[in-house]
């Protein structure tokens, strides 16, 4: 009996994923669309709060202030600017504020901005004259607006730099 002959056939080399590497090419694909999806909400609503509670409409600001105002206290205090300007052609009308003690607001509340109208809004800050070191006060604005019910502004500076001690 002749003895049996061997077929050999030539090496295929055939590339075998891991389940690992599966999921790392999963983990970032699902980043990569997570990351455009965040991006796309920022452009679109303002920011990713603004996108979850929106009735998906995009976020329009109908009055436009400057959030946050640096000032230089002196040792009779600070004054700090902020400047709203409404962009619609309805009237907004400003009806409170909530601050802090050592601020108050140096206009009649309430008040209306008138239709593309600008208004400037002072605040006087005062301290007494032994604090020190960096502030942040934090006021918010509140409107007749349904969709800007309240508007944050910040006011920040350094206590004691410019004062003689």
């Amino acid at each position: 009996m002749p003895e049996p002959v061997q077929l050999s056939t030539p090496d295929t080399t055939v590339e075998k994923r891991t389940s690992w590497s599966w999921m790392k090419d999963a983990f970032i694909f699902t980043n990569l669309c997570f990351l455009i999806l965040v991006a796309w909400s920022v452009v679109k609503y303002g920011d990713v709060g603004s996108a979850l509670h929106s009735d998906n409409k995009p976020r329009e600001d109908v009055l436009s202030v400057n959030p946050a105002v640096q000032v230089e206290f002196s040792e009779g205090g600070a004054v700090a600017d902020f400047h709203l300007a409404n962009l619609s052609d309805k009237p907004v009308r400003v009806v409170g504020t909530q601050m802090g003690c050592a601020v108050s607001i140096l206009e009649d509340i309430p008040f209306t901005i008138g239709p593309s109208a600008k208004k400037s809004l002072a605040f006087s800050i005062q301290f007494p004259k032994e604090a020190v070191g960096e502030t942040r006060l934090d006021i918010l604005l509140f409107t007749n607006l349904p969709e800007q019910r309240q508007i944050p502004l910040v006011i920040t500076g350094t206590l004691g730099k410019t004062r003689p001690r």
